[in-house]
């Protein structure tokens, strides 16, 4: 089970006041079969009604922040991207023209001499 799944499912099952059973890495509502040693889990909610509230209020305003702060990371991120990209385009024409080879002179071609002896 994926662990945000388990978390969400252990705080639904924590609401209704129930025991939970470990067996293994999974957590279900029914008692581990004899082949698997399990533990038993009381998920008992504790906390008072308003308890409960101010925490999904708490939770409700981190979360909020952190969308904020992604928002807020991913302009600058575009902003980077943006003068890097200028940078780039503005040395590029000074790039190529350092890695250009110097001109070559033309390549000397070599013809076979004509075979000795006399000629026609």
């Amino acid at each position: 089970m994926k662990p945000h799944l388990l978390g969400l499912w252990l705080l639904a099952a924590s609401a209704q006041a129930g025991t939970v059973y470990r067996c293994g890495t999974n957590y279900q509502d029914t008692p581990c079969p004899a082949s698997q040693p399990g533990q038993v889990i009381e998920a008992d909610d504790s906390r008072s009604a308003a308890d409960r509230k101010a925490a999904e209020v708490a939770a409700r305003a981190e979360a909020r922040r952190a969308e904020a702060l992604r928002t807020e990371r991913h302009a600058r991120e575009r902003e980077a991207a943006k003068v890097v990209r200028a940078q780039a385009k503005a040395a590029k024409p000074v790039a190529l023209a350092a890695s250009r080879p110097a001109p070559a002179e033309k390549p000397v071609l070599y013809r076979p001499l004509p075979a000795s002896g006399p000629r026609p």
